[in-house]
């Protein structure tokens, strides 16, 4: 979420005019403005010279198109959403997107959209930018740590969970860590579409914690 001193007119045409886009997101949206149109997404000619890219434009679908409150639309397999609400004499953007490929690294997504949104409240302040101009190793760094220490947390409560299930004859919660590879870092790294089940289970430890007290 970013509070922004612009109006929601302002921040909308950033968010969708190829003239913007270019300034702070790394692909132009080519096609029609409208619920349910067909769009193409080349990367910028830099982002394209700085990576070597030569796949072909990824597509995508403009699924929602509400001006200038609501810009949903999908990335390949991603889904990227953007609304707009006033905010006294500014507006409140809230950017959620949803990722198709649970092997893509969530350190990279997560700071790779810091820096977009950093650069969109740039590009709304009239400055010029671009991603390929930017440094992501820095961002990396500190959503690397952040990763670290939420996956430390995670691992602690796992495994408490595992000795009192294992205590009381229930078993061991499921399998959500560790997994190697794929992860922030490259290493143990947490296996998405698990999280939900282990966090019922532990749930369940502490809701048994408490009747047995």
């Amino acid at each position: 979420m970013r509070l922004l001193r612009h109006s929601p007119e302002k921040v909308w045409a950033a968010i969708t005019r190829s003239e913007h886009l270019a300034h702070w997101l790394p692909c132009d949206i080519l096609g029609e403005r409208r619920a349910g149109a067909r769009v193409e997404l080349p990367f910028w000619p830099e982002t394209v010279q700085k990576y070597g890219l030569t796949d072909p434009p990824l597509l995508g679908e403009i699924r929602v198109w509400d001006p200038p409150h609501v810009f949903e639309w999908t990335w390949d397999v991603d889904l990227l959403r953007f609304e707009l609400a006033p905010e006294g004499e500014g507006t409140r953007l809230t950017f959620t997107t949803w990722l198709g490929d649970s092997t893509v690294d969530g350190v990279d997504t997560a700071s790779g959209y810091h820096i977009c949104l950093e650069l969109l409240r740039a590009r709304l302040e009239g400055a010029s930018g671009s991603t390929a101009a930017v440094d992501p190793a820095p961002m990396r760094a500190v959503y690397l740590a952040a990763f670290e220490t939420e996956r430390a947390g995670w691992i602690n409560q796992y495994e408490g969970a595992a000795r009192l299930l294992q205590k009381r004859g229930w078993g061991r919660p499921p399998q959500f860590w560790p997994r190697e590879g794929g992860g922030a870092g490259g290493g143990q790294g947490f296996q998405q579409g698990s999280a939900k089940r282990t966090r019922s289970w532990w749930w369940k430890v502490r809701w048994q914690r408490r009747q047995s007290r």
